[in-house]
């Protein structure tokens, strides 16, 4: 004779059996066999219970919404779940469960908190206390002034605060805060001090998603207890030492660079000026023009363009509003033969190049449709290696009987000097020849060892044809980007410190509108200067 099901552990509240009305609550229990059906009065959010056998017995599990409606009659304050659960033999088994309702929530206090446009919400859309949660959202989101004042906040989840979520949980992945105070533009507070806060060195985080949930939900909280809002102009414009007034970028970066030639002076190491590029006006440059790019970290004071043009064969002499022409002496003279060339060439090259692959191997020559990155091979004017540099820094002794090869960058194949106006790039091509005699220090080495800036990879296209009215030009200058820094620190993780990590992908938690938010370039700037669409300022 089969033995009759039972219950083995009786149908009970996963956690506590204090809910706040909306929350959802799981009743479990464990049968001594298999059942066929259960069924829960007042009633299911599913009314399909989960089952799972173990061993000889079934645990069964169904989610629950109490509300006041279903405690009516008991106080106000409790529910009771009838469970009814049929087996496979035997008669139907009956048990109740009282769940008890606490005073409701604010949005941060709920722990199975979801909140977002899509997907499923809890508490769920539509629902009284999700409707309470959104007004609250969003008066929080106008008192941290990521949503525009307005009218009282309805309880809809509409496209303004799904834009607001996604900016705020980018927002407190990063270390920057501003008090409600402080006015834009004008903070002299430096970086990293109180308020702002650290952030993991660990990478770059993920995309957040538009949702909120309960960690970005007491982070909210905690801005709008503490008196933080949105970090507009938390950060100021600073001028590089040894330079133009002109050549400013973002304070914390321009601190970083200036420390960076700091230490090349002390090391007697060249890092010329002036640079070529630093702060750069959002209604200048783009994809329009080959090699630059719509989104470029220029727009937003974290990129400096190291003035090398004249120290590569062929002298590419960018003095004359962009437009490079070549074979000129560091003086801007034209050289009128080969021997000129040679000769001025090995006086005054102060750097040469390397090109590297990924892993941080020389490749050669690099092939068509692969960006490399560079080394920047920097010569002393004298023959001893600097003591001091730091770990991991190579030097290099090249003499006639032990010479050592570099990368020359010349204008493509059939360019003529002066170049016509509308013809501002010269090409490039790509050749092998020794480097001048004398010590060398890895400069590229240098720079990344301070943590605070790294290379860029080549464009992938950087070889690639490209015609130019009648004309083809082999491969885009602009596009070699071998003078290109860009600052890495203090959540601004924008490219791998490559060579040797992997890639350069900006990092996904950095947006161009963000980034703009912290030097004060308003969104309206954006779209006006074609940068981002209307609209889509996310």
């Amino acid at each position: 004779m089969t033995a009759k099901a039972g219950f083995v552990e009786a149908p009970a509240v996963s956690g506590s059996t204090q809910v706040h009305e909306g929350q959802k609550a799981t009743l479990s229990w464990t049968l001594s066999g298999e059942f066929t059906s259960a069924v829960i009065e007042p009633g299911a959010i599913d009314a399909r219970a989960t089952s799972a056998r173990v061993g000889a017995k079934t645990k069964g599990a169904v989610q629950v919404l109490p509300t006041r409606a279903m405690a009516a009659g008991k106080g106000g304050d409790e529910v009771t779940f009838t469970l009814t659960v049929t087996p496979k033999t035997g008669k139907p088994i009956t048990s109740t469960v009282v769940i008890k309702l606490v005073a409701t929530p604010d949005y941060f206090e709920h722990p199975t908190l979801r909140l977002g446009q899509t997907g499923t919400n809890d508490p769920p859309t539509g629902s009284a206390l999700f409707e309470k949660f959104v007004k609250q959202v969003k008066a929080d989101l106008r008192a941290v002034r990521y949503l525009p004042d307005g009218p009282p906040p309805g309880g809809d989840f509409g496209g303004d605060l799904n834009t607001a979520v996604l900016r705020f949980r980018r927002a407190m992945l990063r270390p920057f805060r501003m008090r409600a105070a402080e006015v834009p533009g004008t903070v002299t507070r430096a970086p990293g001090a109180a308020p702002d806060v650290a952030v993991s060195a660990a990478g770059p985080i993920a995309q957040p998603e538009a949702v909120l949930e309960p960690v970005s939900a007491q982070q909210l909280h905690d801005w709008v207890a503490g008196g933080l809002v949105r970090p507009f102009g938390r950060l100021q414009k600073k001028k590089l030492d040894k330079a133009p007034d002109a050549f400013s970028i973002r304070a914390d970066a321009a601190d970083a660079w200036n420390a960076i030639t700091a230490l090349c002076d002390k090391l007697e190491l060249p890092i010329q000026q002036p640079y070529g590029d630093t702060l750069r006006p959002l209604a200048v440059g783009g994809a329009s023009i080959p090699g630059s790019s719509s989104t470029s970290r220029h727009f937003v004071g974290l990129g400096i363009d190291f003035n090398i043009h004249y120290n590569q064969l062929g002298y590419f002499d960018c003095k004359r509003n962009g437009c490079f022409t070549n074979r000129r002496d560091p003086a801007g003279t034209l050289l009128t033969s080969e021997k000129e060339v040679q000769t001025t060439h090995k006086q005054h090259q102060r750097y040469c190049l390397e090109a590297l692959d990924a892993t941080g191997k020389v490749v050669g020559l690099p092939a068509k449709g692969t960006g490399p990155f560079w080394r920047i091979w920097a010569r002393l004017d004298r023959a001893a290696p600097p003591t001091g540099l730091p770990a991991g820094v190579a030097t290099l002794v090249v003499t006639a009987s032990a010479p050592h090869q570099q990368v020359l960058l010349g204008p493509s194949p059939g360019y003529k000097v002066p170049a016509p106006p509308a013809d501002q790039d010269p090409g490039l091509s790509v050749s092998r020849a020794k480097m001048p005699e004398g010590t060398y220090v890895d400069l590229s080495a240098l720079i990344e060892s301070t943590g605070a800036f790294t290379r860029i990879q080549a464009h992938g296209d950087y070889l690639d044809d490209r015609v130019v009215g009648a004309v083809t030009r082999k491969g885009t200058f602009k596009a070699a980007e071998f003078w290109h820094w860009t600052f890495c620190q203090d959540g601004e993780r924008s490219f791998s410190k490559a060579p040797g990590s992997g890639g350069g992908s900006f990092s996904s938690n950095v947006r161009l509108v963000d980034m703009c938010d912290l030097i004060g370039i308003p969104e309206s700037d954006l779209v006006a200067n074609g940068r981002v669409p209307e609209g889509q300022c996310f």
